[in-house]
């Protein structure tokens, strides 16, 4: 592997941990992205088959990244700066379900639900409606952004399904019922699907 045809082995990155970790990947994608800020790249992939050269060029997106973070347990948040999914829902979900639990994190960050209110208020009350409320929102806005992707919608389908079984106890005081999420995710999905039938 190759960044600018200078080897993976010539970058500054920290050494092959006997025990599992993404330090190696977090400091290679932080040398891409400062070099992506500065222009094109070019990133030589080996793998069993061949070597390929991917171009790569930046583009102005979210500024908060998506992490992976150690847990077990299949979770996913986010805040004003990032958002995490856990190492448990990494290895639990399929491809287009994650793409969903990203997007629909990433969409918090987009609509600014950060800033607002948090506290005991937020799962009780008119707090625990506002939640329900900007979970809606997320839900939308993410189907959007995982559709727009080129991901399948009814991953998020498979991806509440999944966490509701997960989750035996739920979080309806935070989040609509998985039955009124899924199909609001349908009727996102199909009125995207009517738009782009209308543009062609």
């Amino acid at each position: 592997m190759a960044l600018n045809e200078v080897p993976i082995a010539k970058l500054e990155l920290p050494p092959v941990a006997i025990e599992p970790s993404y330090a190696r990947i977090e400091a290679f994608v932080a040398i891409l992205t400062n070099a992506l800020t500065v222009g094109p790249v070019v990133v030589k992939v080996r793998n069993l088959l061949d070597i390929r050269k991917v171009n790569l060029a930046g583009r102005t997106a979210c500024a908060a990244p998506v992490a992976v973070v150690p847990g077990d347990r299949p979770e996913a948040w986010s805040d004003a700066h990032y958002a995490a999914v856990t190492q448990g829902l990494a290895r639990l979900a399929r491809d287009d379900e994650l793409a969903f639990a990203v997007a629909h994190e990433m969409a918090h960050v987009l609509l600014q639900h950060a800033g607002e209110p948090h506290g005991p208020l937020t799962t009780i009350g008119i707090g625990g409606r506002r939640s329900r409320e900007r979970e809606r929102a997320a839900d939308r806005l993410g189907t959007i952004l995982m559709v727009r992707a080129g991901y399948d919608a009814k991953g998020a389908e498979a991806f509440l399904q999944r966490m509701a079984a997960s989750h035996p106890l739920g979080i309806s005081m935070t989040h609509p019922s998985v039955r009124a999420r899924i199909e609001s995710i349908r009727v996102t999905a199909q009125e995207m699907k009517s738009e782009q039938t209308v543009r062609d």
